[in-house]
This record gives structure tokens, C-alpha cells and sequence, in this order.
């Protein structure tokens, strides 16, 4: 009986894992199109405003 409860516990870890993955994995993909499409964009808007930001313009 111990052995089928700590077979199962096991195997919930490693789905669970697996499926933490994933999601980890098409967030960034949904972060990454973000910041491909208007990400740069809006940064360089925000750091127009920022006084502290050091960065030379690219324009």
C-alpha cells in the first residue's frame, strides 16, 4: 500500500513539473511576441520620461 501511495506522489511531482514547464515556456513565448511587436518601442517612450536613464538615443 506504501509503495502505490509513494509511486503516486512521484508521479504527480513530475507531471506537475513538467506542466510548470510549459507554462513557463509559452509565457515567455507570449513576453517574447510582446516586446518583438511594441515592447522596444515602449521602452524607449518610458525611458524618455526617466531622468536616471543614461542611454544615447539610436535615432
Amino acid at each position: 500500500m506504501m509503495e502505490v501511495l509513494l509511486v503516486t506522489l512521484i508521479i504527480h511531482q513530475l507531471l506537475s513539473d513538467r506542466e510548470k514547464k510549459s507554462r513557463l515556456n509559452k509565457l515567455n513565448m507570449i513576453i517574447g511576441a510582446f516586446f518583438g511587436e511594441v515592447g522596444t518601442k515602449l521602452l524607449k517612450n518610458l525611458t524618455d520620461f526617466d531622468i536616471s536613464a543614461n542611454f544615447e538615443s539610436e535615432t
